[in-house]
């Protein structure tokens, strides 16, 4: 697929496979990109997609249900999280499974970030040494980094959203990751990610517009998405809005994007998405029927919009996590498929290749 941006009587379009679409892009003035976007058209993209799948367990056990739903996939790509308030036995774990991985053919996508896992945020200089030095020593072996988890989120203390310092994290931490990686010659891509927000926190986007920098824009590789369509993440049942829901997040991310200047032409890769299975004997069935809804919407308008990657969240169930929030796995807490794999497979073995 060939997208690229044109100006044409002032506006800016999307040149698609040679076909014109307007762009999701709100005029301002004041708060862009908040209310319901058009979509524009469906358009398949003849390309291959990218497959992968977010692992926070990281055990032998973990990377074999990873290699079973690899299966010969090209490209299929482990996705995870690394904080600088991690303990130094917690970051040796993470780094050296993922390495494992890696050295058994998966493309490794690293999340690094601010969040408070196992001690204390620290501050803007300290996060941004860390982003040097992670990259500095793994960059030979990753493919991707997003710089912070979903900025854009303030009232949750789980995520960098809640920092005071998280725009200047993003900028400054994307530019030395670009830094670094070209300075060691490695190939690995950077981006930040957002969580799709309904348009309820705007404010992020015009403090990042304030504060970035050409450098910043040329640093920027991809963009990555992360949507849970359904409300709050909760496991509620699926309804008509569930399409409407993933397709929003996406235009919105487009709009955004332009809003701060990032070109049309850079890919979006849906880092996260994902569906908690509901308890009762319906559960099973509502997480699969939420997966064959959203891989066919995404499926049918990624050349539109420029989505090339998607990952799945998450391999396993996490026991003991928020309540009803433990079971977005694509297997269950004892490494049992759930029907939802098969959908994820036969999407993945239909479009991934």
């Amino acid at each position: 697929m060939s997208i690229s941006r044109r100006l044409f009587s002032g506006v800016a379009v999307l040149v698609c496979a040679g076909i014109v679409f307007p762009a999701p892009v709100v005029a301002q003035p004041l708060i862009p990109c908040t209310s319901a976007l058009p979509l524009l058209p469906p358009l398949p993209s003849a390309g291959p997609m990218t497959f992968g799948v977010i692992d926070e367990e990281l055990t032998p056990r973990s990377a074999a249900l990873a290699h079973r739903m690899r299966g010969d996939l090209p490209n299929f790509t482990v996705h995870s999280y690394v904080s600088a308030a991690n303990t130094p036995e917690m970051l040796s774990n993470t780094l050296g499974a993922l390495r494992a991985l890696a050295n058994k053919g998966f493309r490794i996508s690293l999340n690094i970030n601010d969040e408070p896992k196992g001690g204390d945020r620290v501050p803007h200089d300290a996060f941004v040494e860390f982003v040097r030095r992670i990259i500095a020593d793994n960059g030979s072996w990753l493919s991707a980094v997003e710089i912070t988890n979903e900025p854009n989120l303030p009232g949750t203390p789980n995520t960098d959203g809640s920092s005071p310092d998280v725009v200047r994290d993003v900028v400054d931490g994307v530019i030395v990751a670009k830094q670094t990686a070209v300075g060691h010659g490695y190939g690995l891509q950077v981006a930040f990610d957002w969580d799709y927000d309904f348009g309820i926190f705007p404010g992020f986007w015009d403090q990042l517009r304030a504060i970035s920098t050409p450098e910043f824009i040329r640093s920027v590789d991809f963009f990555g998405l992360h949507t849970y369509p359904n409300p709050a993440s909760a496991a509620t049942p699926i309804g008509d809005y569930l399409e409407a829901g993933e397709l929003q997040g996406m235009a919105s991310a487009r709009c955004w994007m332009a809003y701060i200047g990032l070109p049309i032409t850079l890919p979006i890769d849906i880092t996260e998405v994902g569906y908690p299975t509901p308890t009762g004997p319906a559960g099973y069935e509502a997480q699969a029927e939420f997966w064959q809804r959203i891989l066919a919407a995404v499926s049918l308008f990624r050349g539109a919009y420029g989505v090339r990657s998607l990952y799945f969240y998450e391999l396993t169930d996490v026991p003991n996590l928020i309540p009803g929030l433990s079971g977005f796995g694509l297997f269950t807490d004892q490494g049992d498929p759930k029907p939802a794999l098969d959908v994820a497979e036969t999407v993945m073995n239909a479009t991934g290749r």
